[in-house]
Formats: structure tokens, C-alpha cells, sequence
């Protein structure tokens, strides 16, 4: 070989000019197939057009020299890089027993456009680390149940393969990432401030590799096909379609992030926005304080206390924020063999290099349109949920999920903290729509059988259940329930809306720090199972029958009293520590309020119920057929009420009668339907009703004129109810009159009526008519009189209740 040559020839490994020409190169494809076999389905890719060449960092074209960035700092180099296609065209087809009937799913994408940055060390040409944003224009689906549960079996039957195949690689390259030297780390930000290149190269950097999916529009269409899936309700007989449309929503995932490391760098992530921080830095911290105590229980002593630095590196970078003197120890801890045992600094050296794989979905905005039949012909869509916009600020998301799963690099086994989920939406608008709650839950439960049996196989192939720790909140939902045809538009005072609110909603299956007197505690569900055992009458005794069940469920007991935990055995592996139970949830409202909106008389919300906390404990069996409830609310529950909020409520207890009838109808219709029912136990410590009369001043808009509008006609029709009215002993019925009390439960009990309680009615008013019938009646049982005084009505009798009343409004015989 000529030896000018030869020193001519680039060093192995080192970037250099031929590099730089591979990594520039442009290349364009016509046609794309890609083929998909297993035993569960088969599945193909059709791509056209894909077209990849470098950009600038700004995603335009330019010259090659202007698509690279390199840093004089770290020696490190950044390229950018496009891929484009013009369509994709997607097939799958299910195979199996379960799925032989299912139509095969298709989809189409337009115009996609993904970016894609690499990073390179100029030394070896090793690469450190990548971004890839896919980009595709507005999408718009339309699915049937049919290629849904198709397609849940597609994506169940692919999960399981890519995690076992996916698990080993990201464990090792955690690793190497990991051992990146410290030094490249520190210098990335000399100079600057000093330099353009250096600036640019720090604006545009790669820190950690991520994938996002960014998606401007989705428009998604979802019908039901004749069969199960079909409501038998006449007004969806002949189908019916639901539309969801999600604007601005965000998928980023980011595999090798490290546990204590901060979230600063990544792109739209706003850290201080949502409490998901001081959740996660929380559990780590009793996380470290767990595994301490499980693999070095020795108690902490001066002399093998662990010594933490006050101004070091790692917890000036630490991006979970400071913990407080008192937490438990965490990764950041250093402490010197001297002063600390061998297994303990062991442990400490493992916690440092926990890493996660965290997955966050944001959109910026979503509505789900009420179902459209082809009665209702060209009516414009009417939302069913969406967003309450007024009061977002103006860079709020509403929807921010976050999925966390922990690891150690490399092949440590040790324990992990368990997975995390956390879910915050910003304020919504929930209607109460029939028709669409009836097509949901007949279009549902047939879709999710598909989902159901893939888990069931999921766990077949699984010793241990899904465990993961959930925590959502919910920010100013409100749920309302409008007024139908009924409404009778002369009526000023009659409301036209329905508004449930809440400041904010909870749910979570993890308990808070043990607090006295605090909600979400298991001392909390310990009070509530305590009061609901003084309220309740015995079991198998009059009125209660045999067969009826109890609200208080053992599960409530054991979870009280701490004796539910799950048994993980002592051998050393990452679930080691997941012993807690999972399966009892706490929903916390603070608090909670009605207001009926719409009566053009008084021209803003009148209160229905005032702000009352609520605390609801719930636990439910395997396949949700059956749910058990307690709950309690705190204070005084006042409600304020007139004659049209009586007039709307009855009208609306008729609405969800019909729903409810038609939800039971349809559920029957599952295959392998079994008997559902709902348990609740509720705890009221005071109740005060009011009745709110109008005015008989003159000049009264609300008043005047009573004579001239219409009624409706549920408020013409007789009494019917004087019979079991009077055997309550609480409201007593007459002629075409309602009469309303205002009760409270006393503070001061005797020893006959410390199990059920006292009430002292203080007034009787009365109001316009209103007409109830009902279907059944309640099993009353007493043990006192009633005393009635010509002021007040004190009743000292305890009263046992058992059954349902189904409202119904008819109207008047002329």
C-alpha cells in the first residue's frame, strides 16, 4: 500500500469526511411494504413517497454545513435529519377463537412528517443519545366495535413481545449512559455565554433520548355494528356514532431518564404546574426509608448515621425538588465507610442510579360530542364533554397524564418502587345526556370484553397482578344535567340546568401520611366504618333480610386496620416491596356544591345545595360487577328549594329512571352476564332543608303573572302519596299541597336513641303543587310515637328503611 496513502486514510473510529458524507446523504423510496406475522394476528405497512435528507434545525432546507452543530466545548456533535412520507396505509387482522368474527382494521395517514436529531461523540462516532418528533397532519377515523376489539387484540398480543424484547436493551443501555463521563457533563455549560456555536448547540441539545408523537387534530368516529354492541333503546335501534375530536395532543416518552435528575430540559414540560412532583419526591423518600429498614435494619445511630452534604452537586441538580430534615434517606446521600456499614453505602450507591421510564400525554384540548342518529338528521353537534375554556389560563393544557416505571441500570437486582400513574385535568363540562349514557354502555362492555380477555392472558402468563399507584385530580369538573322538552319557556323561574360542581376531585388507591383527623387515611375509613356500625341495624334482623349485602365489606376492615398487605415472600426482586394493598380507592370532593342555572327571573345561579366536603371510600370485586361504597360528609348539609327546582328535579329523578332501566336492559344482553349491584353507606351528620317562597311585594317580576303562564303538568295532578307519607311521619301530604321541613340532628343522645339518632322538625312550610307516584313502597318500622306540637313536631322513634321509589311524573286528566 502506498504509505501517502495511507496516512491520507481517516483513523478508525474518529469522525472524520466520510462521516460527514454518510450522514448527509438523502435518500428517497417510492414504496414501502412491511409485514407482520404471529399466531395472534397479521398485520401489514404500505409507505409511499418517504423521502429522508437533512434539514437545518429549524426543519428547513439549506446547506449540509448548516445542518450540523458541533460543541467546542464537549466534543460532541449534533445532526438533524427529516423523514417524510406522503401516505401510509395500515391493515391487521386478529386471529384466535375469541376473535374469528372480528372485521379486519384499517387505517390511513396522510402527509407525515418526522424529526429526527442525533447525537454524536466526535472521538469514536458513538452515538449518545436521539430525538425523533413525528409530526402528522390532522387525522379523522372511523371505527366500528368491531375493528376496536380488533384492534385491542392486535396491540395486547404485541405488548407482551416488545416489553420482554425491550426490557434487556434499555437496562443496558442505561448502562452505558450512566457511565458517561462527568466531566462532558460539567463542561456544557462553559463558555456559553462566550459563544454563538456553544449557545446554539446547548438550545438545540440532546440531553437524554426521547420520542414524542405530536399531533395537531384528531377526529375520531366511533359506530356501533347491529348485535351486543347496539342499545335496544327505539331511538338508537338503528345505530348510532359518538365523535371525539382531540386538538394539540402530545405523547413523549422518555426512557432513560434518571430518577433524581431534573425535568427542566424537557421541552413543554412545565415541572411547577402540577403537584405530580411533590408526589414522586414523597414516595422515593419513604422508598429509600423501606429499603434501608428491609436490607440493613439496624437502628441509626450517630455513628452510622448518614451524612449529607449541603451544597453538593447532585442535590442542586436534583429536579424533585428539596426534601425536608426529617425525610428518610435518599440517593443523594454519601456517606463515609466510617461513619456508615458496607450494605448500607452499597444500597445508597444503587439508589443513586435508579433511572424510569416515564411516559407523558398532554392535550391541550378534547370534546366528546353527544351521539347522532340518523333521526336527528343535519343538527349541528352538541358537546357532551368539554372543556370549561373561560376559566383556563392561557397556556394551561386540560389533560396532563404521566406513567413512571422504575429500573437499575445493568443487571442489579434489586427492589424498585412500584409504578406510578398520575392524571390532572383542568376544568370540564359534563353533560348528562340519555341517549349518549345508553349508547356508552351497550357500545363499552362489548368492546372491552376483548381487553378483559387479553388481560386475562396477560395474567395467566404472570404470577403477581398489575400493581400500579394511581393518583388523579380532577380541577372545577362539573357535571349538568339539562332540562328536555318538557321545559316550559314562560315559566321565568323555572331553571334550565343542573350544575354539580366541585373545587376539586381525588382519586387515588394510596393513602396519605397518617394524619389525625385526616381525610384519605386509613384512620378516616376506620371513623366512617365506625359510624356507619352505630347507624346500621343488625344483620338478618327486621328490616334487613338475609340475602341483602353489607355495606361494610371485610375488605374495609382489613384495610383500616392495616391487615391487608400482600405477602411478597423474602426472596430478593424488584416487587419485593409492593405489599401494600392496591384495591381500596379514596375519592375526595372539596367540597361539593349544586346550582341551578337558567331561570331568566333571577338572571344568575341559584344555590341548590351549599359546599359540603365528601369522602368516598370504595373496593370492588374482579369484574366490577359488584362495588361496595362508604362515604361521609363533613358539616352541615344545607339545600335550598323552591317550587320550579321541584318541578326540574322531579323531571330530571324521571330522566335517569328511564337511563337506568334502559342500562339494566342492555347489560342483560352480555354474554355471561351476571347479577351487578352497587352497596353505599353514607353518612349525613346534619341535614338542613329550606323552601324558598316567592314573593307576594307587588313589582316582583318573579311573582306577578303566576296566573297567566303555563304549568307544567306533573304540579295539576292530586296527591297520591298521603298514605306513605304518613306512615314516614316525616312530610305529611295534603290536599294539592307539598309540605317541607327543615331538619337537624341533635348533638345530645339518650341511651335508646344513641344507635339511630333524634331529629326535631323546627317548621312546616308549604308550597304550589306537585304530583309523585310511586311504584313501590318502603318497609317502615317503628318502636315510638310521634309527638306533634302546635310549633314544632319532635320525633323520637327510630326508623328503619328498605327498598327503592321509582318517581313518575303523569299529567293531568282536564
Amino acid at each position: 500500500m502506498n504509505p501517502a496513502a495511507a496516512n491520507s486514510m481517516p483513523v478508525p473510529g474518529k469522525y472524520s469526511y466520510i462521516h460527514k458524507v454518510i450522514d448527509g446523504i438523502s435518500v428517497a423510496v417510492n414504496h414501502v411494504q412491511i409485514d407482520f406475522n404471529c399466531d395472534a394476528f397479521t398485520s401489514s405497512v404500505q409507505i409511499t413517497r418517504v423521502v429522508v435528507e437533512s434539514r437545518t434545525p429549524e426543519g428547513r432546507k439549506g446547506d449540509l454545513r448548516l445542518t450540523r452543530i458541533k460543541s467546542p466545548d464537549t466534543g460532541q456533535l449534533l445532526i438533524f435529519k427529516e423523514l417524510e412520507w406522503q401516505s401510509a396505509r395500515i391493515e391487521a387482522k386478529a386471529h384466535g377463537a375469541a376473535s374469528a368474527n372480528l372485521p379486519p382494521l384499517r387505517l390511513l395517514l396522510g402527509n407525515t412528517q418526522c424529526r429526527i436529531v442525533i447525537k454524536k461523540r466526535l472521538s469514536d462516532c458513538a452515538v449518545l443519545g436521539s430525538r425523533l418528533a413525528i409530526r402528522p397532519e390532522p387525522l379523522a377515523w372511523a371505527l366500528t366495535d368491531g375493528q376496536l376489539r380488533a384492534a385491542l387484540a392486535c396491540a395486547a398480543a404485541l405488548a407482551e413481545p416488545v416489553k420482554k424484547a425491550t426490557a434487556a436493551a434499555t437496562r443496558a443501555k442505561a448502562l452505558k449512559k450512566i457511565e458517561e463521563p462527568r466531566e462532558q457533563i460539567h463542561s456544557r455549560t462553559s463558555g456559553g455565554d462566550r459563544d454563538i456555536l456553544a449557545r446554539m448547540f446547548a438550545k438545540h441539545d440532546v440531553r437524554e433520548t426521547s420520542y414524542h408523537l405530536l399531533a395537531p387534530r384528531i377526529d375520531l368516529h366511533l359506530c356501533d355494528d347491529p348485535g351486543l354492541g347496539r342499545s335496544e333503546k327505539p331511538s338508537l335501534s338503528s345505530g348510532g356514532a359518538l365523535q371525539l375530536t382531540l386538538v394539540s395532543m402530545q405523547a413523549d416518552l422518555f426512557p432513560y431518564h434518571k430518577a433524581t435528575d431534573t425535568r427542566a430540559h424537557w421541552r413543554g414540560y412545565r415541572e411547577a404546574a402540577t403537584p405530580h412532583s411533590q408526589w414522586l419526591s414523597q414516595s422515593l423518600s419513604s422508598f429509600c426509608a423501606t429499603l434501608l429498614e428491609c436490607l440493613d435494619p439496624r437502628p441509626v445511630t450517630p455513628s452510622n448515621k448518614p451524612q449529607h452534604t449541603e451544597k453538593s452537586e447532585e442535590q442542586m441538580s436534583n429536579g424533585i425538588g428539596p426534601r425536608p430534615a426529617h425525610s428518610a434517606p435518599t440517593p443523594t446521600a454519601t456517606p463515609s465507610g466510617s461513619q456508615a456499614s458496607p450494605p448500607r453505602n452499597r444500597i445508597l450507591q444503587q439508589l443513586g442510579k435508579l433511572m424510569t421510564t416515564c411516559l407523558v400525554l398532554r392535550i391541550d384540548d378534547f370534546t366528546v360530542y353527544k351521539v347522532s342518529t340518523g333521526s336527528k338528521g343535519r343538527e349541528a353537534p352538541r358537546a357532551l364533554v368539554s372543556a370549561e375554556k373561560a376559566t383556563l389560563p392561557g397556556d394551561a393544557g386540560l389533560l396532563h397524564a404521566e406513567l413512571t416505571f422504575f429500573y437499575y441500570p445493568g443487571d442489579v437486582c434489586l427492589p424498585v418502587p412500584s409504578p406510578k400513574l398520575y392524571v390532572q385535568l383542568s376544568p370540564v363540562r359534563v353533560c348528562v345526556d340519555v341517549a349518549s349514557v345508553v349508547w356508552l354502555g351497550a357500545f363499552l362492555p362489548h368492546v372491552a370484553r376483548a381487553s378483559q380477555a387479553a388481560a386475562a392472558a396477560a395474567a395467566a402468563s404472570h404470577d403477581d397482578p398489575l400493581y400500579v399507584d394511581v393518583r388523579a385530580e380532577a380541577i372545577m369538573p362539573k357535571i349538568v344535567l339539562e332540562a328536555g322538552s318538557e321545559h316550559v319557556s314562560q315559566q321565568r323561574d323555572r331553571p334550565r340546568e343542573l350544575h354539580i360542581c366541585t373545587a376539586r376531585a381525588t382519586l387515588t388507591n394510596v393513602r396519605e401520611p397518617g394524619r389525625a383527623n385526616s381525610a384519605g387515611t386509613r384512620a378516616d375509613l376506620a371513623a366512617i366504618l365506625a359510624a356507619l356500625r352505630r347507624s346500621a341495624p343488625a344483620t338478618g334482623q327486621f328490616p334487613c333480610a338475609h340475602d341483602d349485602l353489607d355495606p361494610i365489606h371485610e375488605q374495609f376492615i382489613l384495610h383500616a386496620n392495616n391487615l391487608d398487605d400482600i405477602d411478597r415472600g423474602t426472596s430478593m426482586r424488584p416487587e419485593l416491596l409492593w405489599r401494600e394493598n392496591r384495591g381500596v380507592w379514596c375519592a375526595r370532593t372539596e367540597p361539593l356544591w349544586a346550582d341551578t342555572a337558567g331561570a331568566r327571573a333571577a338572571g344568575r345561579p341559584a344555590p341548590l345545595l351549599d359546599a359540603v366536603p365528601l369522602t368516598a371510600w370504595l373496593c370492588f370485586d374482579e369484574g366490577l360487577s359488584r362495588i361496595w361504597c362508604v362515604a361521609r360528609t363533613c358539616g352541615l348539609a344545607g339545600l335550598q328549594l323552591n317550587h320550579y327546582q321541584m318541578l326540574f328535579l322531579f323531571r330530571q329523578l324521571e330522566r335517569i329512571s328511564e337511563m337506568a332501566a334502559w342500562l339494566a336492559h342492555d347489560a342483560s344482553r352480555q354474554p355471561d352476564a351476571d347479577e351487578g349491584s352497587i352497596v353505599l353507606g353514607l353518612v349525613v351528620p346534619a341535614v338542613e332543608l329550606t323552601v324558598v317562597l316567592p314573593s307576594v311585594c307587588p313589582g316582583q317580576e318573579s311573582s306577578r303573572d303566576l296566573d297567566s303562564v303555563p304549568l307544567d303538568s306533573s304540579s295539576l295532578q292530586d296527591l297520591k302519596l298521603g298514605k306513605l307519607l304518613k306512615s314516614l311521619g316525616i312530610l305529611f301530604c295534603l290536599k294539592r299541597t307539598y309540605v317541607f321541613i327543615i331538619i337537624k340532628k341533635k348533638t345530645r343522645k339518650s341511651i335508646t336513641e344513641r344507635a339511630f339518632g333524634k331529629f326535631k322538625i323546627f317548621f312546616l312550610l308549604a308550597i304550589t303543587p306537585c304530583t309523585i307516584y310511586s311504584k313501590r313502597h318502603f318497609d317502615v318500622y317503628t318502636n315510638r310515637l310521634i309527638h306533634i306540637n302546635h310549633h314544632s313536631v319532635d320525633i323520637t322513634s327510630s326508623y328503619f328503611f328498605k327498598g327503592s321509589i321509582d318517581f313518575k311524573l303523569k299529567p293531568v286528566n282536564s
